[in-house]
C-alpha cells in the first residue's frame, strides 16, 4: 500500500461581503452627501465600495488535509501557505452579527513564522469545517511524528 496520501481539497472559498456592509452603508451616505452638495463626484462612492468588494473578492482560501493556502492581492498576488501541523490552535468565532447570517470565523494560531496566525473571516459551516481542520491537524501530526511544546 503507498504511504503517501494524495492531498485532498477540502474547503475552497471566500469571505462574504458581509463584512463589507458597514462601509457599503458608509457609501451609501457619501453618495447621497455628494449628490446634494457636489454633484459632479457622485461617482466616487461607488469606485470605493467597488475597490473594498474587489479586495475582499480576491482573497482566495485552499484548506486541504496538509495545509492552508491563501491568495489575496489585486494588481500584484500573494500565495501564503500555513502547513496544518504548524497549527498550534483552532478557535471558533461567531460574534452576533455573524450569527445573524448563519456565518462564523475560524482562527488559526501557528508555530508558522511567515503566517502565525489566520483568520477566516465570515464563512458559512465555520464549525464543521473548525473540526474537519482539527481531525486532519492531529492526524498529519501522529503521520509525521510531530508534537507541539511550548517553552515558556
Amino acid at each position: 500500500m503507498n504511504d503517501q496520501q494524495e492531498e485532498k481539497t477540502l474547503w475552497v472559498g471566500h469571505s462574504s461581503q458581509v463584512v463589507n456592509i458597514g462601509f457599503f452603508i458608509f457609501c451609501v451616505i457619501f453618495f447621497i452627501v455628494l449628490l446634494v452638495t457636489v454633484p459632479f463626484l457622485f461617482f466616487i462612492p461607488f469606485l470605493l465600495a467597488g475597490w473594498k468588494w474587489l479586495q475582499l473578492k480576491l482573497i482566495k482560501y485552499e484548506i486541504t488535509n496538509e495545509r492552508i493556502r491563501f491568495t489575496k492581492g489585486i494588481f500584484s498576488k500573494q500565495l501564503h501557505e500555513m502547513e496544518l501541523y504548524r497549527v498550534k490552535d483552532i478557535t471558533f468565532l461567531q460574534p452576533f452579527f455573524l450569527r445573524l447570517f448563519s456565518l462564523g470565523s475560524i482562527k488559526l494560531d501557528s508555530s508558522d513564522r511567515s503566517t502565525p496566525s489566520l483568520i477566516i473571516s465570515a464563512i458559512p459551516n465555520a464549525q464543521s469545517l473548525r473540526e474537519e481542520i482539527r481531525k486532519n491537524v492531529e492526524m498529519l501530526r501522529d503521520k509525521k511524528h510531530v508534537r507541539e511544546i511550548d517553552m515558556r
